[in-house]
């Protein structure tokens, strides 16, 4: 496996040294892309991925001219790309729009044409990297998150912070559906706090959402459970 390091600008030159000496590998300034994507994304994001709007317009052109019958920010721009090659305009005249985007992307048994709403298809992405920064936290990169961005919470009660990078904000944009979707498995009850967690059965919402008593804010969830069974 080929593989490489990038360093921060203010990394001095002996220490990036000592680093590739003991990790083995070479330093380099761009990585390149894995797999097809960019891994080094910088300032200047929609230079990053112009070549994924570049790509897909020229591949509805490539339909286009084949005659095949039509039966975020980047997101955005290529579901315009998209919503012009099958609405848009074709000799000059101007497209008839018959169905909303949000339509075209309603499941075919709900009327719609079960297109990829792209947006939330990349937050869904984004939502299983949340969900391993939750569940495998001994993870390197878990760990490195973590103490990063959310050093006393977990990724459930993570704040954006000051000067985030764009992998923490794009992850962290994902932070209500893993909310929404995950339930915390009781056990015992020691590690899980009764107002922070979701944790109850309920499909629309895991959290209790009664006041909390300040008293009582860090309590867990072994403090409600009645061990005396004969009571």
């Amino acid at each position: 496996m080929k593989s490489t390091l990038v360093f921060s600008p203010n990394t001095v030159e002996s220490c990036r040294r000592q680093v590739c000496e003991l990790l083995q590998v070479k330093e380099t300034v761009n990585p390149g892309n894995y797999p097809g994507l960019p891994m080094y994304i910088g300032r200047r994001k929609n230079n990053a991925f112009k070549f994924l709007k570049d790509r897909v317009s020229q591949k509805l052109q490539n339909w286009n001219n084949k005659s095949i019958s039509k039966g975020g920010q980047v997101c955005n721009e290529i579901q315009r790309i998209m919503n012009s090659f099958w609405w848009g305009n074709k000799g000059g005249t101007k497209g008839i729009r018959w169905m909303s985007w949000e339509r075209l992307c309603e499941g075919k048994f709900n009327g719609g044409l079960g297109f990829k709403d792209l947006k939330q298809f990349s937050v869904a992405m984004l939502a299983k990297q949340g969900w391993r920064l939750l569940t495998e936290e001994h993870s390197l990169v878990s760990v490195l998150m973590k103490a990063k961005y959310f050093p006393t919470a977990n990724f459930l009660n993570a704040k954006l912070g000051n000067n985030p990078s764009y992998m923490w904000r794009s992850i962290l944009e994902s932070q209500t559906i893993v909310k929404q979707g995950s339930r915390r498995m009781i056990g015992n009850g020691e590690d899980t706090e009764v107002w922070s967690v979701p944790w109850l059965p309920c499909v629309h919402n895991g959290y209790i959402t009664t006041s909390v008593p300040h008293q009582l804010k860090d309590a867990k969830v072994m403090n409600l459970i009645n061990e005396d069974r004969d009571s």
